[in-house]
């Protein structure tokens, strides 16, 4: 609103079609809340070990995104108020600023913890492996690979709907029409094949998802270090630079940004080499199956 008050221009319609995307994404998102509410309520393997894992999802990226914000939110307010009208009382963006911290350190630092720590706690794998003898798919599957599985599988549905926004970004071209969703079907079905190999640890799977990983990042590198246009970017998607309360080229154009664009790549990077132990290591059949926090130890 303040941001918005600043900048008249900000008031003004977006095109409708840039907000598909995150409907898409927050819709699938509430469905899968929803049935994993239910399992947990009828006690299955399944859905103590996926809420296990979406919990540390949930704390990590958290965590990142702290780290980033850090960077990046300051510097949008700042930009935001940069043009107020001469003699207008300064915003309080210290306190913007810390409220926000607060806000994010409290849904992504203290709300997953019953998910990290109650689903993953001795007592709740034991009544539920008592409770539902079935075998699971997610049976065996340590917590950090179910998690890369569950991510795998989002971003199947989430880069398909990537075009519906206008155009599809890669290596500095912003592609548009029918081959945004060749491009786009493309890289679904690498992220469905990854997600289907590593769902069975298979090894295939590892390599199919250090490739993927490889070429995000490299075109995270080539969109933050290699010039790229993001006012551009942003016109084509239908938010005109004066509709939005920063400079995008500025703003992750900043050293502070690429600097914590390069941290987060490489630890994702090690993450992912990490990673392939638990393709390796024999299947764990533990209280009847499924992840536990002990899944996030090195395997033997």
């Amino acid at each position: 609103t303040l941001a918005a008050r600043a900048n008249p221009q900000l008031g003004s319609s977006a095109n409708p079609a840039s907000v598909i995307p995150s409907l898409l994404m927050y819709g699938v998102l509430g469905v899968t809340y929803v049935v994993l509410g239910i399992g947990l309520v009828g006690g299955r393997k399944w859905a103590r070990a996926i809420g296990h894992a979406v919990g540390w999802m949930w704390l990590v990226f958290g965590l990142f995104g702290l780290m980033f914000a850090t960077f990046i939110v300051p510097k949008i307010f700042k930009q935001a108020f940069a043009n107020l009208p001469a003699g207008s009382p300064a915003p309080p963006i210290g306190l913007m600023v810390g409220c926000m911290f607060v806000a994010v350190a409290v849904i992504f630092g203290l709300m997953p913890l019953p998910f990290v720590l109650g689903l993953g706690s001795r007592d709740v794998q034991r009544t539920v492996a008592g409770k539902d003898l079935k075998p699971r798919w997610t049976d065996g599957l340590s917590t950090p690979l179910l998690a890369t599985v569950l991510c795998l599988s989002f971003c199947v549905l989430s880069v398909l709907a990537i075009p519906l926004g206008g155009v599809f970004p890669l290596f500095g071209h912003l592609f548009d029409g029918v081959t945004a969703f060749a491009l786009a079907l493309v890289v679904s079905a690498l992220c469905a094949g990854t997600a289907w190999y590593s769902a069975r640890r298979q090894i295939l799977g590892w390599w199919l998802l250090l490739a993927l990983s490889l070429v995000g990042l490299a075109n995270s590198a080539v969109m933050f270090f290699g010039g790229f246009d993001w006012n551009a970017y942003y016109e084509r998607i239908g938010l005109s630079i004066r509709q939005i309360p920063f400079n995008p080229s500025e703003l992750f154009g900043h050293t502070s940004v690429r600097l914590s664009m390069i941290v987060m790549g490489t630890v994702y990077l090690g993450f992912i080499v990490w990673l392939k132990r638990h393709y390796d290591a024999p299947r764990s059949v533990e209280l009847g199956g499924g992840a536990s926090s002990q899944d996030f130890k090195t395997p033997p």
